[in-house]
């Protein structure tokens, strides 16, 4: 076994991301323990550029045929061909959706608009760049974010502990 793969198995891995839940703007850092990933040794290539182009040619035919058919024909159609019709996931509606979403292990908002990332030296912590919103500000509508300061504020949070220490 060599040095490399000790390390994979001594270190826990994170996917850290910015996200937003109050706004579309991230505000958010998270945080999401990976388990063991075992990378293919070979990805296939799957189809030549030909034949994506030619697959997609196909489904736009498809598309507008489909177009022009009514609801009925269309479930007619899946019928015929021994198949149920696809049932689309109701979106909005997070608990319908739900387990389709890896749970988020840790969630750190900064309330403020996250511009950057990036490591310490030693991975120890991570250095978050925001602008901040105004204190106290409530967000009523998600599609109109506060308005941000023209400072940056740093703010260090340690990865051990996955907890904000301070703000530089």
């Amino acid at each position: 076994m060599s040095e490399v793969d000790d390390l994979d198995n001594i270190c826990p891995k994170y996917l850290i991301f910015s996200t937003g839940s109050k706004t579309y703007t991230p505000h958010q850092i998270g945080f999401k323990r990976i388990g063991n990933v075992n990378f293919p040794r070979r990805i296939d290539p799957g189809p030549s550029l030909k034949e994506r182009i030619a697959l997609r040619e196909r489904q736009r035919e498809l598309e507008v045929i489909m177009r022009e058919m009514s609801q009925e024909e269309i479930r007619l159609q899946y019928i015929l061909q021994n198949e149920t019709p696809p049932v689309e996931p109701n979106w909005a509606n997070y608990e319908s959706v739900s387990d389709r979403f890896d749970k988020i292990d840790k969630l750190i908002d900064l309330h403020g608009h996250i511009i950057g990332m990036g490591l310490s030296p030693d991975h120890r912590y991570l250095y978050v760049n925001s602008r901040p919103w105004p204190k106290n500000y409530v967000i009523r509508n998600p599609l109109e974010p506060p308005p941000i300061a023209q400072e940056i504020d740093i703010h260090v949070i340690d990865l051990m502990t996955l907890k904000k220490v301070g703000t530089m």
